[in-house]
């Protein structure tokens, strides 16, 4: 297995069409009875990402979730969607536009935590949490 510093040295010598130094990824459960509209307002989050001038896209994909049980210690999988993409710096009014149609979105659907993975950096977040990510702390998250 390749370590970090061999892949780095191999990317560094890739001609690439762009180079994006960090990443943002949202994780967001995707059916169940608490889902409801998922779909319409994973599509308000991908479209969003894409018009965002600094991530100008996103690579999307369906997966499973999966924990397990407190109460009786079994593995429970739920559909998932999970949407990523590039970056290479921060536009605080936008993150923040971004931020909170995340936090909207996991409201609207009964969402009990919602996945955000920045750069080296996963949380797992209860909707109603996500409103306390200050906005001088969106681009740290993102760094």
């Amino acid at each position: 297995m390749a370590d970090v510093e061999t892949l780095d040295e191999w990317l560094d010598k890739v001609k690439a069409e762009a180079c994006f130094m960090h990443s943002f990824e949202v994780v967001f459960p995707r059916s169940g009875k608490e889902c409801g509209n998922c779909n319409e307002w994973l599509e308000k989050i991908s479209s969003k990402m894409s018009e965002i001038g600094v991530f100008g896209g996103t690579t999307e994909w369906d997966a499973h979730g999966c924990w397990f049980s407190k109460d009786d210690n079994r593995k429970i999988c739920e559909p998932v969607r999970i949407i990523t993409s590039g970056h290479n710096c921060s536009d605080k009014a936008s993150l923040k536009g971004l931020i909170d149609l995340i936090k909207k979105a996991g409201e609207e659907t009964h969402q009990s935590t919602i996945a955000m993975k920045g750069t080296n950096k996963f949380v797992i977040a209860k909707p109603e949490h996500i409103n306390f990510i200050k906005e001088t702390s969106l681009k740290r998250f993102l760094e």
